[in-house]
């Protein structure tokens, strides 16, 4: 019974109402389905910049050094904190199907596959004092919260593992204030690398 295009059909008002009744009826007994139709509904929600989100590039993109002389390249960093803003804005989301949309029942299945395991979850690695290595994987809600806690600090990743995966060098000090802002997150207060999937 289990059926993702149904499932996304049902949340854009396109499914026939004895569909959509025998589909809510099984929803209510099938956690997958129930799970995969909230995080459909919960992608369409519109996104908010974090406050002050606006002001901190707008900052960095002032302290960065401009040259003088005429290049193509002049407006980029103005151009890149554009491309940010729309970004975590998230203009466009829960937006009407265009006629390049992919076809119905692809959002379901990469909803799918993006929650096919502890891929979707961060983890990380340190060298304890001893010099052996540590690493530990994060639940979902905190990998979430650390998200949220690297876009406010307007925190970009240092750079890409083999498989494209955003690697974060963290200090002992970003460590420690990562910690305070995730309840339950105990990241060991070194120099780690935090792997973020997206």
């Amino acid at each position: 019974m289990c059926d993702f295009d149904r499932i996304e059909s049902l949340l854009d008002n396109t499914l026939p109402e004895e569909e959509r009744s025998e589909l809510r009826r099984h929803m209510e007994t099938c956690p997958a389905c129930r799970h995969w139709y909230q995080a459909l509904e919960e992608l369409r929600r519109p996104v908010a910049a974090p406050s002050g989100f606006r002001e901190r590039v707008m900052s960095e993109v002032r302290a960065t050094p401009q040259s003088r002389r005429k290049s193509p390249h002049r407006w980029m960093p103005v151009a890149v904190a554009a491309a940010c803003l729309v970004l975590v804005a998230g203009i466009g989301v829960g937006a009407a199907k265009r006629s390049d949309a992919p076809p119905a029942g692809t959002m379901a299945r990469e909803i799918q596959e993006s929650y096919s395991g502890s891929d979707a979850t961060a983890s990380y690695r340190c060298q304890s004092a001893d010099g052996t290595v540590v690493s530990d994987t994060l639940t979902e809600e905190q990998t979430e919260a650390v998200r949220s806690w690297l876009a406010e600090q307007v925190r970009a990743a240092d750079k890409t593992d083999a498989e494209g995966t955003p690697l974060y060098t963290l200090t002992g000090e970003e460590a420690a204030a990562l910690n305070r802002a995730v309840p339950g997150l105990a990241l060991p207060e070194t120099e780690l690398w935090l792997y973020l999937p997206n």
